[in-house]
């Protein structure tokens, strides 16, 4: 299981790749005064968009997994058992007949 301090790093080094994708992806994308681009040209703005979307789609599932990281549980002390909890849902099923 990852710290939380792993995943706080995905969800850094995720966004800055993905704010490089963008901004290579809207350098390559000519003005409005430039010529219409080859076909060239736009499958390398197409190439860059899909680095991009792919960036920010693993930066998402950076936030996600940050946003649902819990801490471990702690793992029980040695000599402590269930059995007090055990009892107690016993001797509550006899004194309600059976029925709980």
């Amino acid at each position: 299981m990852a710290t939380k301090a792993e995943l706080q790093k995905a969800v850094d080094d995720t966004t800055a790749a993905a704010t490089s994708a963008r901004a290579d992806w809207k350098a390559a994308i000519p003005g409005e005064d430039a010529p219409k681009m080859s076909a060239e040209e736009q499958a390398e703005v197409d190439a860059l968009e899909a680095v991009y979307v792919t960036a920010k789609d693993a930066r998402k599932a950076a936030e996600t997994a940050l946003a649902n990281w819990a801490p471990p549980a702690p793992a029980p002390s040695a000599g402590s058992s269930n059995t007090g909890n055990r009892r107690k849902k016993e001797l509550e099923a006899e004194w309600l007949g059976g029925y709980f």
